[in-house]
C-alpha cells in the first residue's frame, strides 16, 4: 500500500520540527492564498520544505495551522503552525493545478518518538543545561518524558542550519539524542575557549602578582 500523498509546500530557509510551534509572517500572494485556504478549512496541513544554500532539501515537516494572530488590510497574515511529522519530498511543482502555491508528493518515514534509554535522555538534558549555563542563557528545558525530546531542544543549543537539518533526517530518537550530545560537546568546547579568551582579555592591563621561576 502506497504511503505517498500530495501536499502544499512552503519552501523556507528554516527547519521546523515535529511538536514545535512556528510563528510566520505571510506576505507573498501565493502563500496568502495557501493560508487563507488553511484558515477556511479547505486544506488540513502543509509542508515547510527547508531551503539551504539555495537548494530545496529532500526532507521537510508537515504542519497544521493553529492560529491566525492577525490579518492585515493588505492581506498579509501573522500565523502560528504546529509541526506534526517529518516527510520525505518525492516530487515538487512550483504551483499546484489552479493554485498559486507550490506542492508535491511526500512519503512518511518511520520515525521513533522515544529513545528507549532514559539514561541517554537525562544525560542529554544535563549537557544542554550545562551549555546554557556556560553561555549565560536562562531558558527552561522540557522534561525528559517529552515525546521527541531531541526535537524539543533542537533549536536551543545554537546549531547551524545544516546541523538542524541533519537532526530532522535522523529517524530514530536514540540516534538523534546521540547526535545532539556530540553537537553539544563541540559547542561546550567552543564556549569554554571563548570564556578563557574573555578572562585573558580582562586580565590585560591589571597588576599581576607573578613569582619568578628563576
Amino acid at each position: 500500500m502506497s504511503n505517498t500523498t500530495k501536499l502544499p509546500f512552503f519552501p523556507l530557509g528554516i527547519i521546523a520540527y515535529p511538536g514545535e510551534l512556528v510563528n510566520l509572517h505571510i506576505f507573498e500572494p501565493r502563500y496568502r492564498e495557501l493560508f487563507t485556504e488553511l484558515e477556511n478549512g479547505e486544506l488540513e496541513t502543509f509542508v515547510i520544505v527547508p531551503v539551504l544554500n539555495g537548494k530545496l532539501m529532500s526532507r521537510g515537516t508537515e504542519l497544521e495551522l493553529t492560529a491566525v494572530a492577525k490579518t492585515y488590510q493588505s492581506g498579509e497574515m501573522d500565523v502560528t503552525a504546529l509541526g506534526l511529522k517529518p516527510v520525505d519530498i518525492k516530487g515538487f511543482s512550483e504551483s499546484l493545478p489552479n493554485k498559486l502555491y507550490a506542492g508535491g508528493e511526500v512519503d512518511y518515514p518511520n520515525f521513533t518518538t522515544s529513545s528507549g534509554d532514559l539514561n541517554i535522555t537525562e544525560k542529554l538534558r544535563a549537557s544542554c543545561a550545562e551549555l546554557l549555563i556556560a553561555l549565560s542563557i536562562h531558558r527552561p528545558l522540557p522534561p525528559v518524558t517529552s515525546p521527541c525530546f531531541s526535537f524539543e531542544i533542537g533549536h536551543r543549543i545554537g546549531m547551524s542550519l545544516d546541523q538542524e537539518y541533519t537532526l530532522l533526517t535522523i529517524d530514530d530518537e536514540l540516534d538523534r539524542q546521540r547526535y545532539l550530545l556530540g553537537a553539544i560537546r563541540e559547542s561546550l568546547e567552543a564556549a569554554k575557549k571563548t570564556l578563557d579568551m574573555k578572562r585573558k582579555i580582562q586580565q590585560n592591563g591589571h597588576f599581576r602578582y607573578l613569582k619568578s621561576d628563576f
